[in-house]
C-alpha cells in the first residue's frame, strides 16, 4: 500500500540513458510524496502512444516505494538465511498470470483487477494489460472474520474454515420489497460478512468512478477477483449484483500446464496468482 505507480508520456526521441535520467530524476521527484534520495524507484518502458494532439510519446510504467519498506523485507529473509532476487509489486505479479485472460479485451476496454487479501485488497484498473490506476483499500479477509466471530460469539481463530464454506447472498428480484430495500440474510453471520463485502464493493465502485471521470474513452467492462478473499462463497455474483458488471474469477493456472499428478481445485487458484507471478519471471524474459 505504501507503492507509488504512475503511467507517465515523455518525448518519443529521447535515447534510452537520457530517458533514464527523466525518469530517476526528473519525472520521479513530480510523483514521490517523499524525498527521492528514500525511495527505490524502476521503471518500465511500454512502447508509444499517439496522443490527443497527434503527438507520439513513449509511454513510461514508473514504480516507487520507501526504501525503509524494501529494508524490513530483506531484513526478514536475511534471518532466515534467504537471499531476494527481486523485488516486485503483488499486483505485477499476479497480471503477468493473466495475461490470456487480458487480450480478450480490447485497448478501448478497462479491466478491473482486485486481489483480496488478508488485511487489504489491492485494486488495479487496466488497459491492454497496463495498470493506469492502482490503490488498496483496508479491507481484507481477517475483517470478515472479525464480524463473523463477533456474529456468532465465536473466537477469531475458529472462523478460517467457516468464512470458506459460507456463501454470500444473491438478490432475487422477485424477493426485493415493495419498498426497494434489499432482504437481509437470516443468518447473522452472512449478514455480518456481507456488510464487508459490500463496503468493498463501494471502494470498487468508487475506484470505478474515478478513473471512468479521467479515462472517459476506457469505460470497465469486466472485474476480475483474485486473491484468498475471492475463494469466498458466490463472492463474484455478489460483487456483480452490487456494481452491476459482469464480475469472474481470475485463473493464474490457465497459461499454465499442470501435471496429470497434481489437482489444484478451481476455488483455491485465485489465491495463488502472486507466488506463480514470481516464479513466471524468467520465464517471461
Amino acid at each position: 500500500r505504501e507503492a507509488i505507480v504512475r503511467l507517465i508520456r515523455l518525448p518519443a526521441d529521447l535515447p534510452a540513458d537520457e530517458l533514464r535520467r527523466v525518469v530517476l530524476e526528473q519525472e520521479a521527484e513530480l510523483y514521490i510524496p517523499y524525498p527521492r534520495d528514500q525511495a527505490d524507484v524502476d521503471y518500465q518502458p511500454l512502447g508509444l502512444d499517439l496522443s490527443q494532439d497527434g503527438i507520439e510519446r513513449i509511454e513510461v510504467l514508473l514504480a516507487a516505494i520507501p526504501k525503509e519498506v524494501v529494508d524490513n523485507y530483506l531484513a526478514v529473509l536475511q534471518a532466515a538465511n534467504l537471499k531476494a532476487r527481486c523485488v516486485e509489486l503483488a499486483s505485477f505479479s499476479l497480471i503477468r498470470t493473466i495475461r490470456d485472460q487480458l487480450i480478450q479485451y480490447s485497448p478501448q476496454e478497462a479491466v478491473l483487477l482486485s486481489s483480496i487479501g488478508y488485511d487489504s485488497s489491492e485494486i488495479s484498473i487496466l488497459v491492454n494489460g497496463i495498470p493506469q490506476f492502482t490503490r488498496t483499500v483496508n479491507i481484507g479477509t481477517i475483517h470478515m472474520r472479525q464480524v463473523l466471530a463477533q456474529a456468532l460469539n465465536l473466537p477469531v481463530s475458529r472462523t478460517g474454515d467457516l468464512l470458506r464454506t459460507l456463501r454470500l447472498p444473491l438478490i432475487n428480484p422477485a424477493d426485493v420489497l415493495a419498498t426497494g430495500e434489499q432482504p437481509v440474510p437470516s443468518n447473522p453471520g452472512v449478514a455480518a460478512v456481507a456488510r464487508v463485502v459490500s463496503d468493498l464493493a463501494d471502494e470498487l465502485r468508487r475506484s470505478i468512478d474515478f478513473f471512468t471521470s479521467a479515462e472517459s474513452n476506457s469505460p470497465v467492462v469486466k472485474v476480475l477477483l483474485a486473491g484468498p478473499g475471492a475463494a469466498i462463497g458466490q463472492m463474484d455474483g455478489f460483487l456483480s449484483q452490487s456494481l452491476s458488471l459482469a464480475v469472474e474469477l481470475a485463473d493464474p493456472f490457465g497459461s499454465i500446464l499442470i501435471p496429470d499428478s497434481i489437482e489444484v481445485p478451481l476455488e483455491e487458484r485465485p489465491a495463488m496468482g502472486v507466488a506463480l507471478g514470481l516464479a513466471m519471471r524468467e520465464a517471461s524474459k
